[in-house]
């Protein structure tokens, strides 16, 4: 896979924001996290590999919040790269 540009890192960054910020997707990764959270207090001590699944579960869903935030980074630092990259062209060529 090539590296996207800097204005699909934006473009992705964009949309991720927009998908944190939803509030069916916020409700969605609360409700997700918090029955998660259910299970394992409800487990019996006794049940490792169940315990483990659902932290590996609960892992899995910050994993899923992390890239997101990361995208959004991302879409941060390209958004400023290309800003500087015009001005420096538009400095270079006296506008």
């Amino acid at each position: 896979m090539s590296k996207p540009s800097k204005q699909e890192e934006v473009d992705r960054g964009a949309r991720a924001k927009r998908l944190l910020e939803d509030p069916t997707l916020v409700e969605a990764f609360a409700n997700v996290r918090t029955a998660i959270l259910e299970r394992i207090e409800a487990a019996p001590i006794r049940d490792r590999e169940g315990l483990h699944e659902l932290k590996l579960m609960l892992k899995l869903l910050r994993d899923v919040r992390g890239n997101l935030e990361q995208a959004v980074s991302n879409g941060k630092i390209a958004r400023l790269d290309i800003e500087r990259e015009r001005r420096g062209i538009r400095n270079w060529i006296g506008v």
